[in-house]
């Protein structure tokens, strides 16, 4: 019911104990907003699967997926190598059972790469350009 006070925690820290340096406090807010979200992602995906009927399946709705995550049902799913597997994974919606493919493919992987440079340097030249000199007038 009170998730969101969680967040008032890391805000203190940078608030307080962080003044002056921009760039750890808003990797650290950046990150815990991200925590936070993937576990009320966890906690509603899972009080889903435990008022569900037992007998519909999401697992089937997924493609390209592994033979043990084709077997994982609701309790079998709450383990710690779970959890970490979603919070390293790339999304921020928790499902039972994730996509994967037999290999990696080198081409998104480069794909990807590029545009996480390419967005971060768009976001540097902004904050030169824009928030920079915005700021310095105040």
């Amino acid at each position: 019911k009170d998730q969101e006070q969680q967040l008032f925690v890391p805000m203190a820290i940078v608030w307080f104990f962080m003044e002056g340096r921009p760039l750890p406090g808003s990797f650290l807010l950046l990150h815990s907003v991200i925590t936070w979200m993937k576990l009320l992602s966890y906690l509603h995906a899972n009080s889903d699967y435990r008022t569900r009927d037992p007998m519909q399946s999401t697992v089937a709705l997924v493609k390209d997926q592994d033979e043990f995550g084709a077997q994982l049902s609701y309790p079998s799913n709450i383990t710690l190598s779970n959890i970490y597997y979603f919070w390293f994974a790339p999304t921020l919606t928790y499902q039972i059972a994730f996509p994967r493919s037999a290999r990696v493919r080198p081409t998104k992987v480069a794909t990807l790469i590029i545009s996480i440079i390419v967005v971060a340097c768009f976001l540097a030249f902004l904050v030169g350009q824009i928030i920079a000199p915005s700021l310095d007038s105040l």
